[in-house]
């Protein structure tokens, strides 16, 4: 498990979408630092906190990032959406297993996070520089 630095490879052209993946980002990094604490108190809600984070700032994220694609017109908003949606589905999922008392790693759940994030910003988020007014 690794933080997350910015990147500017990572900005979609977009001030507050950026900013927003920038709290994502920031949001994950306190997530994995938590994961990493020694104190086992700590330890043991960390997973469960970062899902119920992630999952509220998701829903944010990805109602102001569609309404902007549909604002311009992005061809791709019903894949997109269906992108958000699965991730969504994803973190509920995991958020069931731990509460149905089926143990879930720590690292399973930052990785699962980690790699979703990088790839949709890095692949699926940067499709949105393309159609960005003003360019």
């Amino acid at each position: 498990m690794v933080r997350i630095k910015w990147l500017d490879e990572y900005g979609v052209g977009h001030q507050k979408i950026d900013d927003q993946h920038k709290k994502w980002l920031e949001i994950y990094n306190t997530a994995h630092a938590k994961m990493m604490n020694p104190d086992e108190n700590v330890f043991r809600t960390a997973g469960l906190e970062a899902l119920q984070e992630m999952q509220a700032y998701g829903e944010y994220h990805f109602s102001f990032e569609e309404n902007y694609m549909e604002s311009i017109g992005f061809a791709g908003l019903a894949h997109h959406k269906q992108l958000h949606l699965d991730f969504l589905k994803k973190i509920e999922a995991l958020r069931l297993d731990i509460h149905n008392g089926i143990h879930v790693l720590n690292s399973e759940i930052i990785k699962t996070i980690e790699n979703w994030l990088v790839h949709h910003i890095l692949n699926e988020d940067q499709k949105i520089k393309t159609i960005v007014p003003g360019r």
